[in-house]
């Protein structure tokens, strides 16, 4: 017998940030936080990017940690 292969499937467009991240309720993309500390300091993306490679994240989790 011969096998039957599955008929080829339209191209599909990939989705964007916002919509992988409602449909998947994923995290919001690295771009979205630097945007939105952005807008929120009204500071450049620059100085974001500064505050988060300089931020502590093991004492930051274990601090919150400590609190539950």
């Amino acid at each position: 017998k011969k096998a039957v292969e599955p008929a080829p499937q339209p191209a599909t467009q990939p989705a964007s940030n916002a919509t992988q991240i409602r449909e998947n309720a994923k995290r919001p993309s690295d771009d979205m936080i630097i945007d939105a500390l952005t807008m929120h300091f009204r500071v450049h993306e620059s100085k974001v990017i500064e505050w988060l490679l300089e931020m502590d994240l093991n004492a930051a989790s274990e601090k919150m940690a400590a609190n539950f």
